[in-house]
C-alpha cells in the first residue's frame, strides 16, 4: 500500500504542479474586490479541557489509509496543528511520526475546514485544510458518515468577512514571496510559504527534511520549478473566509514580457496559451500570512 502511495503521490504533484492552479482564458476583468459580511465576534481559546463538545477520537489505523482519505503534512508543519477544529483550540506539541518522509496520514474525521488526522503517535489533531497543497491531499466526502455532533456546536473559522486590511496583508505576502524567490532569498521565503515539501524530499532524498530553505531551493534551481517570476498585475482578489484569500494573478518573466503557458487539464494539454492564475495564501491563528499555492512546474 505504501509503495502505491508514494508511487500516486508522485504522478499527482507532477501533473498538478503543472496545471492546478491555472484557468481558462479569459477576457481581462477589472480589478475587483469581493464584498463580503461581517464576520461575528471571536471567541477566546480553550484547552481540551473545554466545556464546548469533545471531538471524536477513533480508534488509530496509522498508515493503514482505513478510510480512504489521507494527507501528508511537513514535519514541522508552519500551520500548527490543534487539538480540536479551530483556533479557539490549543496547539498540540508533538509531531507527526514517520515510517518514511513522504508518508501519508490517515484522515479520521472532517468539521467545515478542519480534518482530524492519525498523527501516529497514539494522538490525533487537527489540521487547516485551505493551509494544505491540493497535491498532498485527498478527501472523499463518503468517508466521513453525519456526526452525532452537528458542526454548529462548533466555534467556526470558515464565516466569510470583509477585512481590507487582512486583504491587503495577504496580497502583499504574495507578492513578497515571489520577490523573495526572484532574488533567491530562499530562508526569507521559505517562512512565508506552506505549500508542503513532499514531492521535493522525494526527489532529493539526501537534503535534510527539514531544512525547507534549502528544498525550497532545490526546487527553484534544479527541480524545474519557475521561481524566476514576479507578479506583474493582480487581476481578482477574495477572501474567501477571515483564513483564506484567492487571487487571479498576471506574471512577468525576467525580461519583462507576460509570463503565458498551455492550458491543461491533467494529461491534456491545448494550443491555447493562457496567462492567468489563481494563488491561494491563508492566515494562521496568530495572525501570520502564508503562500499556498507552489510556484510552476516547468514551462
Amino acid at each position: 500500500m505504501k509503495k502505491f502511495l508514494v508511487s500516486l503521490f508522485c504522478l499527482s504533484v507532477i501533473t498538478a504542479c503543472s496545471s492546478n492552479y491555472s484557468i481558462p482564458p479569459t477576457t481581462l476583468p477589472t480589478v475587483q474586490e469581493s464584498v463580503i459580511p461581517d464576520t461575528p465576534t471571536v471567541q477566546p481559546k480553550v484547552s481540551a479541557t473545554s466545556t464546548l463538545p469533545s471531538t471524536s477520537t477513533p480508534q488509530s489505523s496509522c498508515h493503514s489509509n482505513a478510510t480512504g482519505s489521507i494527507v501528508y503534512l511537513d514535519q514541522t508543519p508552519a500551520f500548527a496543528i490543534r487539538q480540536g477544529p479551530g483556533c479557539e483550540y490549543d496547539a498540540i506539541q508533538s509531531i507527526p511520526v514517520r515510517e518514511d518522509p513522504i508518508v501519508m496520514f490517515d484522515v479520521l474525521d472532517k468539521r467545515v475546514n478542519w480534518i482530524l488526522v492519525d498523527l501516529c503517535n497514539n494522538q490525533q489533531g487537527w489540521a487547516f485544510v485551505p493551509a494544505i497543497h491540493d497535491t498532498d491531499i485527498h478527501l472523499d466526502p463518503t468517508d466521513f458518515p453525519m456526526s452525532s455532533i452537528t458542526q454548529e456546536a462548533y466555534p467556526s473559522t470558515s464565516t466569510p468577512i470583509n477585512d481590507k486590511a487582512s486583504m491587503m496583508q495577504a496580497q502583499n505576502t504574495l507578492i513578497s514571496f515571489y520577490d523573495l524567490l526572484y532574488s533567491k532569498k530562499y530562508e526569507e521565503a521559505s517562512k512565508i510559504f506552506i505549500g508542503g515539501y513532499g514531492g521535493i524530499i522525494m526527489w532529493n532524498p539526501k537534503i535534510n527534511v527539514e531544512d525547507y530553505p534549502a528544498l525550497l531551493q532545490t526546487a527553484c534551481e534544479f527541480n524545474d520549478y519557475k521561481c524566476t517570476l514576479r507578479v506583474s498585475r493582480i487581476i481578482n482578489k477574495e477572501q474567501i473566509s477571515p483564513m483564506e484569500f484567492h487571487f487571479t494573478v498576471e506574471y512577468q518573466r525576467e525580461d519583462g514580457s507576460l509570463y503565458q503557458r498551455p492550458y491543461s487539464e491533467g494529461d491534456r494539454k491545448e494550443s491555447t496559451m493562457i496567462s492567468q492564475f489563481q494563488v491561494k495564501v491563508v492566515k494562521d491563528c496568530d495572525g501570520k500570512y502564508f503562500v499556498a499555492t507552489w510556484p510552476f512546474y516547468r514551462y
